[in-house]
């Protein structure tokens, strides 16, 4: 299982999850990937896929999340369990499996402990272009001319 995960995000914003979950056996394999319930994020789309993995075939997992609160955020703990071969009996799932031993219960693969990190910045009001464009970002700290003074009211 290989993942992909940026560091960082924004509270709202979309932070996109890649899984690549490859067969390394010799045989097919029957998987189930999914994610525990986290506070700290919403899911958009599915958070549980079962799928048949063939020998050597690598097979890409992609999540939509979008983080609650700022900070440094654990993601949701992942699972990959092997499955038994569900509908197909010993014989035919030792056959497709190329006469290896098949699993006749779930195998957890990952365990949920193995876990990331994300730091989730605060949301803010969002910036027209053309004034960050204007104004660096150091243009408080230098020194600009000074202004004239105002001239004096006479008769005072």
């Amino acid at each position: 299982l290989e993942w992909e995960v940026p560091t960082e995000g924004t509270v709202g914003g979309l932070i996109v999850l890649t899984l690549h979950i490859r067969n390394r056996s010799p045989t097919l394999r029957s998987l189930r990937l999914s994610f525990t319930e986290n506070d700290a994020f919403l899911f958009c789309g599915h958070r549980l896929l079962n799928f048949r993995l063939p020998p050597t075939f690598t097979h890409t997992a992609t999540f939509h999340l979008v983080p609650k609160c700022p900070g440094a955020v654990w993601l949701p703990p992942v699972s990959l369990v092997e499955l038994p071969m569900g509908g197909v009996g010993a014989a035919q799932a030792a056959a497709l499996a190329g006469g290896a031993a098949v699993p006749e219960e779930t195998r957890e693969i990952v365990r949920p402990t193995q876990r990331h990190r994300v730091f989730v910045r605060p949301a803010g009001p969002p910036q027209p272009a053309a004034q960050r464009a204007e104004r660096p970002p150091d243009a408080e700290a230098q020194p600009g001319p000074a202004a004239p003074p105002e001239p004096l009211a006479q008769g005072a």
